[in-house]
């Protein structure tokens, strides 16, 4: 039920936005999807990013949940500042909803060979249940795209990093600071509704 209890969360939290923007504050709602980069925290957001990165560096084989087949965007974080800085600044946007992001579809097993390729990393790929961390009723979101296209319309916003270049920016940092390349608990966004 978590999976489902944190957009319903969201989207209260956008209602209750949109009822103080009728009483006349200033409300635009932006939507980021799953950003990552410098300074990336093993625990905080984008956390599956933050794990492989950790497992890898440390040696430790790399656990996707499932299958790996479940699909996502990942938006580097300069893209994400750069919409909200768009949003910010137009009056276009004002009482409006943007989702910001980059829409570029990225499996997680992919996502998981592609950092132990990038780090250079010899650590296995390991696919893993998803009921041993989150019990045998979870069910994950399996593809998570978002729509742009009013981003782009009144925000001129467009992604620009790929997500290669973004990671190997990220895995530079983890490699200089080691902070944020702690590995999380088990269940706690190796590839599943943390992604």
């Amino acid at each position: 039920m978590a999976s489902w209890s944190y957009p319903t969360a969201k989207i209260a939290g956008e209602r209750f936005a949109f009822a103080y923007g009728a009483k006349g504050l200033p409300v635009t709602v932006v939507r980021l999807f799953t950003c990552y980069g410098p300074r990336l925290h093993s625990h905080g957001y984008a956390t599956v990013i933050a794990r492989f990165i950790g497992q890898a560096l440390n040696g430790e084989p790399l656990t996707v949940h499932g299958d790996g087949r479940q699909a996502r965007c990942f938006t580097y974080v300069e893209d994400a500042v750069r919409g909200l800085l768009l949003a910010a600044d137009n009056a276009e946007a004002q009482g409006r909803i943007f989702n910001i992001g980059d829409t570029t579809e990225t499996t997680i097993l992919s996502l998981a060979r592609l950092i132990r390729s990038l780090s250079r990393s010899s650590s296995e790929v390991k696919l893993v249940s998803y009921e041993n961390p989150y019990g045998q009723c979870y069910e994950d979101i399996w593809r998570r795209v978002p729509d742009i296209s009013r981003a782009r319309l009144v925000l001129r916003f467009q992604p620009r990093m790929s997500l290669e270049g973004g990671l190997l920016r990220t895995l530079d940092w983890c490699r200089k600071h080691r902070a944020g390349t702690r590995v999380a608990p088990e269940g706690l966004g190796s590839g599943a509704a943390f992604a």
